[in-house]
């Protein structure tokens, strides 16, 4: 196994699967992860290109293809918590992770990325970064 690029870095530019493989191929690097960003559509133009031995796919970022009905930009690794407490919840994401791993099958892709869950906690990322901007990264605020 060599280097890998995600592919999650240019999937927005393309609709299409083959010039997102090829921009990344015009750089050098012959594997790529597949992000959870690829519509089934994209996912195919890829898979076509991984038989054709033009691109060998490394892994892929749950959930790849992006689940049917949820829109593109919605796209997130855990839009379904896999440790929800929701029962449906849990269940659409057991789902799609098994959809994932077929996926990552008919690629021969060796692993798959996963979110398991998360922690609901406010995110402090935007305070922080306005106290830095202040200048006040060694206050107790901090």
């Amino acid at each position: 196994m060599g280097l890998a690029l995600s592919s999650s870095w240019n999937a927005f530019r393309y609709s299409n699967g083959v010039p997102l493989i090829q921009e990344i191929k015009s750089l050098g690097f012959d594997e790529v992860e597949l992000s959870f960003n690829l519509t089934s559509s994209m996912f195919k133009d890829i898979e076509d290109l991984v038989k054709k031995r033009f691109i060998q796919v490394t892994s892929l970022h749950n959930y790849c293809p992006i689940p049917t009905g949820l829109k593109r930009k919605n796209a997130l690794p855990d839009y379904y918590s896999l440790a929800s407490i929701d029962g449906p919840q849990r269940k659409k994401a057991v789902l799609e992770t098994k959809k994932t791993i077929d996926s990552a099958s008919r690629v021969k892709a060796k692993a798959v990325v996963l979110h398991c869950g998360r922690v609901e906690i406010p995110d402090p990322t935007r305070a922080l970064i306005g106290l830095y901007n202040r200048g006040l990264t060694g206050t107790a605020e901090f």
